[in-house]
């Protein structure tokens, strides 16, 4: 994802990862709606005529400068450093460790 110019498609790494990396998404169809979007996707219908179009703007100096700019909705990417830093922090105890049985 890294190295491409803009993601196509109506997979949901064009919504939910390409944010991250500042990319354009070319959402198709309708499988994504309702998923909370960034402002880097641009939506469009099954016309071969509407992706083109949405390809164009997509490529666009203006909307390439939007979509580096997109916040992701789903995080920002450091949610594992952070999990890391809570279990760092958590005392181990033999209470924590033992799982009661209860029937």
């Amino acid at each position: 994802m890294r190295m491409a110019t803009v993601i196509v498609g109506n997979s949901s790494s064009g919504i939910m990862e390409a944010p991250s990396f500042g990319k354009p998404t070319v959402n198709i169809g309708r499988r994504q709606n309702g998923r909370p979007q960034a402002c880097n996707v641009i939506n469009v219908g099954y016309f071969r005529q509407q992706i083109v179009d949405a390809l164009r703007r997509a490529t666009s100096d203006a909307f390439v400068a939007q979509a580096r700019l997109a916040k992701n909705p789903y995080g920002d990417g450091c949610a594992s450093q952070r999990i890391v830093d809570v279990l760092k922090n958590i005392e181990i105890n033999d209470k924590l460790m033992l799982k009661e049985l209860t029937y």
